[in-house]
């Protein structure tokens, strides 16, 4: 076993200067995004811009492809058609007379009440699907199998050009030798076939799509349906100075929540299946055969998770920023929100850190990330097995962010989208986010937050 030190030794000698991430060669996960489009809503222009400017993740490879938006009304999902489970007439004639008919129209009756009931209650559960994303999520599985985005992320790693494959891309994010590598594709070494299997789960298994489904509401017809519900209890009340009372409480409620929107940002995470056996078919039926590549099912994304993220714009006359600077912040922010959440929820979709400084010990990650302070990492270094050609990551300690160290490294750090927001103090000064000291740590290790 031999463990890979990707920095300098000069670096060791001075642990104490700051250095730049891209000064570390390291193996990070790989990000294609995609946007949901909606239906039209306040602001959409500004909405829109803000997320074509967005600033690309960068604890992740850019491996955005040509397919940058789904729409979802070209796979439209219907809602289940309702049931109707009467109960059939029996045309049996009994010595009852007219019995006959009066239990056909009661059981007509009850079988109309069944109905109505498991109707509402289909109609509710639909409802709660369209709530939780799940029709959404729907909507994207059917946009994967019709776009065949999967086939587009893999030619993307294979630097596809004409239908020609090389290991260009995988190479640079790698640092593997490219041509040793074409070569055992061409002749099946197991050797080379083993870096191959380490270039698959170290970089190719590590690619993930996001979907993301802004949208914009305007806060006013909610203050004003939540103001006529507060009046309407209001106006009950039978004293004149208590009922006075709670109406002006009422219209400064309204006054205080009807001013500017709500930011709601939804995202569904996808990550590609890649495994011995979809690369194998890949190495020794498609690497020389693009056009059954092309058409191949082989290749796949499989769903992750959701998350949810919103964020309340007030418009305050005290600032001095416009609406739409306000609104392109609210809306970077959020979407930063909600990538903190998928990372802090699914392990897999972790971002690994190098550390660049042990005195104090340093790392570029921040507020951007969710980060708050007290948070615990691990520390990794990264091991190679020669024999096997694989690597791995062996855990050597753990460390945690300093309470009030921590980097604001978010879309223009110090602001505030409203005045009233609570959030952590900025130390401006501040470039890398700093750890409690642990002696095990090494310039050019690794971290990587604990769920």
């Amino acid at each position: 076993m031999k463990i890979l030190w990707f920095t300098a030794s000069i670096m060791l000698l001075l642990p104490s200067i700051l250095l730049s991430q891209e000064d570390f060669k390291y193996r990070r996960s790989s990000l294609h995004l995609v946007l949901i489009e909606t239906e039209s809503f306040p602001k959409k222009e500004i909405v829109m811009g803000a997320w074509n400017n967005y600033p690309f993740p960068d604890k992740y490879n850019d491996h955005r492809i040509e397919i940058k938006n789904m729409n979802p009304n070209n796979y439209v999902i219907e809602p289940p058609k309702k049931e109707t489970n009467k109960v059939k007439k029996e045309e049996k004639k009994t010595r009852f007379g007219g019995l006959s008919k009066t239990i056909s129209k009661a059981s007509e009756a009850a079988s109309e009440t069944i109905n109505s009931a498991s109707d509402a209650k289909a109609e509710m559960e639909w409802e709660a699907k369209k709530l939780s994303g799940e029709i959404t999520k729907m909507q994207i599985d059917s946009f994967l199998i019709d776009s065949k985005l999967a086939n587009k992320i893999v030619a993307k790693w294979f630097n596809e050009n004409n239908g020609l494959f090389n290991m260009e891309l995988i190479q640079e994010r790698g640092f593997y030798n490219a041509s040793e590598m074409e070569a055992s594709i061409a002749k099946g070494q197991a050797r080379g076939l083993a870096s191959l299997g380490d270039a698959g789960e170290e970089l190719i298994k590590n690619t993930f799509v996001v979907f993301s489904k802004p949208i914009f509401i305007e806060n006013e017809p909610v203050a004003r349906a939540a103001k006529v519900i507060a009046d309407i209890k209001a106006n009950e009340i039978s004293n004149s100075l208590l009922r006075n009372e709670a109406l002006k409480t009422s219209e400064k409620a309204y006054e205080k929540a009807k001013e500017g929107y709500s930011v709601w940002t939804r995202t569904w995470l996808y990550q590609l299946e890649w495994n011995e056996t979809v690369a194998s078919t890949f190495y020794s039926e498609h690497w020389n055969n693009y056009s059954e590549f092309v058409n191949s099912n082989n290749y796949k994304l499989k769903y992750v998770g959701s998350e949810l993220s919103t964020s309340l714009v007030v418009f305050s006359l005290n600032e001095k920023r416009t609406e739409a600077d306000i609104i392109k912040l609210a809306t970077v922010r959020n979407l930063d929100k909600v990538f903190a959440k998928l990372q802090k929820e699914y392990d897999v979709f972790k971002p690994m850190v190098p550390i660049i400084s042990i005195d104090p010990i340093k790392a570029h990650i921040g507020m951007k990330e969710g980060i708050e302070g007290g948070e615990k990492f691990d520390i990794l270094e990264m091991v190679y097995d020669e024999q096997e050609g694989i690597t791995t990551y062996k855990k050597v300690s753990t460390v945690k962010v300093e309470k009030d160290k921590v980097w604001d490294n978010r879309f223009n750090a110090g602001q505030k989208v409203n005045p009233e927001d609570e959030e952590p103090e900025s130390n401006l000064d501040l470039r890398a986010t700093e750890f409690e000291k642990n002696r095990k740590a090494g310039v050019g290790m690794l971290l990587k937050q604990r769920k």
